[in-house]
Order: structure tokens, then sequence, then C-alpha cells
């Protein structure tokens, strides 16, 4: 691109030189005796004269193309490799780094964060055109008038200078303004989330009350900064074409050469689009840099904070064994000290208020959360120890509500990984889905997720049951999975965990009877201690302590 730039640039300068020599000549009446350009001296004809124009202007166009397409294709390029850093960085650090993620964040950064970014290339473009094209131009100028260039650098030095508090105070403007664009993306974020809330209270005019205040903001200082966007490059301009004006005075006064004079002040004057460009460029990259910022920072937090996984092999877990185990978000302690010894086959109940750690100690036993202190043996090894592939086909986690992702049924049990047909139809069976899944036209081909209707909850729940078995788990964590199912669906549920391996560890996070009278020991978490166990009686329900 320099390479480009350059030659650009002084094929540009070939083409203004010879068409105001070509002018002189027409005024004159005659070709001027010599064509000056510094040390190079050409005897030239008018016809001579708009030949070399026409051949520079073409040469000029080429180039100017071939700048565009690199620009093009590197700005495209740098797209994609922001969002594959941002992806990476995103999928590659440790899960509880993606549950400080607030809702909205990943869709925020690929979205407008990579699009500010991929706006970096064409501008740096300008600014590499702009500087290589003055320095070609400062140096014809310096050449066929030191007297003209030196007033017309100080003159432009000068301006520069008035106006860089202003260019300050732009980039303060681009930074609020950024900030208040995520406000207003993570907040329609939420309030999406939370549509039924919204019209179940009759407070849909409330929330579009706050985003119009966030709306407000974010105009007031928009129009702030685009004022100043559009006011600064063109006094700057203004400035600099009154110095073009006084250079003109003073070279008259000084008697300097009318071949010379032309020449520089035509190729001063064409130098005012490259000033323009170059603080147009500067301007917009004020109002870029706060998120390619922002940008920067996701992809290094979250690179910084990847799990290291062991190497060693998990066949199939026999014993799980957490021994004074604690854990924290920050400074708030959430588990404290448990302690919890389970068997193959075990089914095992966690009872307890909301918040008291139940979700918590599960999500460590699933190896999602890493204790803050305390032993976690899987085996009797310690738990961080093992390969992450082995142990990610040991365990299964379904919650309360499985999102299914915008893609096929299939898909979604499969889930990424190896998809086959016959896991998948088996795993489909055993979740009590395969007949209600080959009803459809589609079958297992069916669209669902995001935007796509006519699957009920307990259908749901019930392909994300078949995406928890797919891999065979040997510890099957259940967390509340049927607090929103009718009976039916709840019975449905039940009778598909009933037909589980009989060495398969079960972890039952549940109020719900129809799951946690199949647990052999019930625990109560309170306050983040793991209480006393209940012993459970075959075919009855328990009552949270």
């Amino acid at each position: 691109m320099p390479v480009v730039s350059f030659g650009a640039a002084v094929s540009e300068l070939a083409l203004l030189v010879s068409l105001v020599q070509a002018i002189l000549a027409l005024v004159n009446g005659a070709p001027p005796e010599s064509l000056e350009l510094g040390p190079i001296s050409w005897q030239a004809t008018e016809g001579e004269l708009l030949l070399f124009a026409l051949a520079a202007s073409t040469v000029t166009i080429m180039l100017n193309t071939l700048d565009a397409l690199l620009v093009g294709k590197l700005s495209a390029l740098a797209a994609r490799n922001a969002r594959s850093a941002i992806t990476t960085s995103y999928f590659g650090a440790d899960w509880s780094v993606a549950t400080e993620t607030r809702s909205g964040r990943l869709q925020q950064t690929l979205g407008i964060n990579v699009q500010m970014a991929s706006n970096l290339l064409p501008l740096l473009s300008s600014v590499l055109t702009a500087c290589t094209s003055l320095l070609v131009y400062g140096t014809f100028v310096i050449v066929m008038s030191p007297i003209v260039a030196l007033a017309f650098a100080a003159l432009s030095a000068f301006a520069a200078s008035v106006f860089s508090i202003a260019r300050r105070r732009t980039r303060a403007l681009a930074r609020r303004s950024q900030a208040l664009v995520r406000d207003v993306q993570l907040s329609a974020t939420s309030l999406h989330s939370l549509n039924r809330e919204l019209h179940l209270f009759n407070v849909q005019a409330a929330a579009n009350a706050q985003m119009e205040r966030l709306n407000q903001q974010i105009a007031q200082v928009l129009q702030r900064l685009r004022t100043a966007q559009r006011l600064i490059p063109s006094l700057f301009q203004q400035t600099v074409l009154l110095s073009v004006v006084v250079l003109i005075a003073i070279a008259g006064y000084a008697s300097i050469d009318m071949a010379a004079l032309g020449s520089s002040a035509i190729i001063a004057l064409r130098s005012l689009s490259y000033v323009q460009q170059l603080n147009a460029a500067g301007q917009r990259l004020i109002e870029t840099y706060p998120y390619i910022e922002e940008m920067i920072e996701f992809v290094d937090e979250r690179s910084s904070r990847q799990r290291r996984r062991g190497q060693s092999n998990l066949r199939r877990v026999e014993a799980l064994v957490l021994e004074d185990v604690r854990f924290s978000y920050g400074d708030t302690e959430i588990l404290r000290g448990v302690n919890l010894q389970v068997e193959a086959g075990d089914w095992v109940g966690l009872i307890g208020p909301s918040g008291a750690g139940k979700s918590t100690l599960a999500n460590v036993i699933a190896g999602l959360l890493e204790p803050t202190t305390g032993a976690y043996r899987v085996n009797g090894e310690n738990a961080s120890d093992f390969a992450a592939a082995d142990w990610a086909s040991n365990f299964s986690v379904l919650s309360q509500e499985p999102v299914l992702m915008r893609a096929s049924i299939r898909d979604n049990i499969s889930f990424f990984r190896d998809a086959q047909r016959s896991a998948i139809e088996t795993a489909a069976e055993d979740a009590a889905i395969l007949a209600e899944i080959r009803a459809f036209e589609a079958g297992f081909d069916t669209e669902v997720g995001e935007d796509f209707k006519g699957l009920s909850g307990g259908q749901k729940q019930r392909i994300g049951l078949a995406r928890a078995l797919y891999n065979r788990p040997s510890v099957l964590i259940l967390d509340e999975p049927t607090s929103a199912l009718d009976e039916r669906n709840e019975a449905l549920i039940e009778q598909a965990l009933s037909k589980l391996d009989a060495r398969t560890i079960v972890l039952v996070v549940s109020h719900r009877p129809a799951l946690l009278h199949r647990c052999d020991r019930i625990f109560t978490v309170q306050d983040g201690f793991l209480q006393a166990d209940v012993e459970v009686t075959p075919g009855k329900a328990a009552e949270p302590s």
C-alpha cells in the first residue's frame, strides 16, 4: 500500500505540473523554453504536455483502483480475523468467565465493535495516502520554491496547533458516545429477555421511557460529536486556504518566477484536499478507537483466563469425593467447606433455598467451576488432572430451561459432537421424544431455536435431555429439570430417567417429588454449607428442611 500510494502521488503530481505548464503555454501563446522539475529539464510542446498529462492520469486511475482493491480485501480480512479472535477467546475461556459476561456483550462485540474495527483499514489507507501525497507535494514545492514551502509549512503547523484542543474534546465525546451505545444495546438485550414480565406487569411504557432516556443522551452526545467532526476539518481547510492566499501575495511581492509560483500554488491548493482527508480520517479514527480498544480488552481478558486441563484418561466415573471444598465469586463465598462422597449408581438430591449454593455445587461437580480451596477427586485423582475430552464424555447437565440453538433437531442433540444417526435416535428414544420427532414433517431435520416456533416447553426439555444423554454419561446432573413442566411431560422425563444405566451417578437439584423420591440421599444446602443428609425411603418424597 505505501508503494501504491507513493506511485499514485507521483503520477498525480506529474499530471498537475504538466497541466499547469500546458495552460501557461496556451496563455503565453508559446511553449515554455523548458519544463523544469528540480534537476530534471524537459523541452515539450503543448501537445506533448497534454499527452503526458493523459498518461499520468491513466496511471493515477490504475493505481487508485489497485489501492481500492487492496483496502477492500484487507478490510474484510481484518473483520474476519477480529471475529475469529473474539470467538476463539470466548469459547476458549473458562466457563466462569462466560457467567460474568453481561447478556448481549458477545453479540455487541461481534457486531458493532468489529464493524467499527473494519473501518480502521480504510481510515489508515486514507492517512497513508494523504501523508504520502503531502510528502511528495511538499518535496516538489521545496525544490521549486523553498520560500513558499517554508511559509506554507509554518502556517499549516500553526493551524494544526490551534485545532489540537478541539480534537482532544472530540476524542472525549467519541468515548462517551461509544459507552452510551454499548449501554443501550445491553439494556435492549436485557429487556428483550424480560418481554413476558414487561407485558404481565403492564410496564412496557416505563421500559420504553428508560430506553428513550438513553436514546436522548446518545442523541445529545452524537450531535456534539458530529458537529465537531464536520466543523473542525472545514475550519482547518479554510485556514490553510487562507495561508495559500497569503503565500501568493508574498510570492508576488518577492517577484518569484511565475512558472514556479503557478506550479507551487496549484500543488498547494491540491494539498488542501489531502489535508482535509487527513483531518477527516483523524476524526474518524478518534471515534473508532474506543470500539477497537473495547474489543481488544474483551479478547485479552478471556485469553488470559483459560483453564488448564490435564492429560489423564477417564473411562468411567466410579466415585466422586469433595473434601472441604470452598468456592467464591470475588469476595463473596458461596460454598463453605463442603464434604461429599458419591459412588457409582448413587442418586443424590440437593435441596435448599434459592441462592444457598445448590447450582454452584452442581457446577463444581460438573467441572464447570474450580474450587477456590479444597480438593475435588474423581476415581481418586484430582478432577483437574483429566483430559477435557474424557471429562466431557462422562458428564452431562440438564438445566431448568435448556436453550436450543438455531439448527436442526439432529444438530441440537449431537451438539457439535460426532453426529452418528443411530446414537442420535437412541438418545431421542431414551429421552421419550423419538416418536414426536418422527411425526414432524422434516423429522430430525426440523429447524428449531431462536425465531422458530412449534415446540412445546416439554418437547424442548426432552430434546435437551436427549442432548444430555447422547454421550451416555456416567454422571448426570439435573438442575431443576421439571420445575417448569406439566404433569405429562414431568412423567415422561421421569420415565426416561428410570431407564438410565444402573451405574450412572445422578445428582438432582430439585424440590419436585417426582425426582427426589428416587434419591438414595438428600442433602440440604444452606448458606453454602452441606448439612447432614436425609435418608429416603424408596417411593416416598423427601420434605425440604
